[in-house]
């Protein structure tokens, strides 16, 4: 949380950035649920070359493993459909 807070917290108004915070979707073999998931939303709208290094930073975080990496230009509903994908372990 602090990466994302520290990458953000000045960036300009064309950054849109959200963060979830979730149990891990799937069972276990006890049949429990798993730890903890963070799921960081980041849309730019504006000139590519504006964005690149407030992505690029956010992108840096080296605190633990990255289950799913879909950064890249896309549409809104795709955006909420890769959301959804990992929310529904699917």
């Amino acid at each position: 949380m602090k990466h994302f807070r520290d990458c953000t917290k000045s960036a300009p108004r064309e950054l849109y950035a959200n963060v979830i915070l979730t149990a891990e979707p799937r069972k276990g073999p006890d049949g429990h649920y798993g730890g903890a998931l963070v799921v960081i939303q980041i849309c730019w709208l504006g000139p590519r070359e504006g964005g690149a290094p407030i992505v690029n930073a956010i992108l840096s975080w080296s605190g633990g493993s990255c289950l799913l990496n879909e950064v890249a230009e896309k549409t809104f509903k795709n955006q909420q459909d890769s959301v959804a994908k990992v929310l529904k372990a699917g």
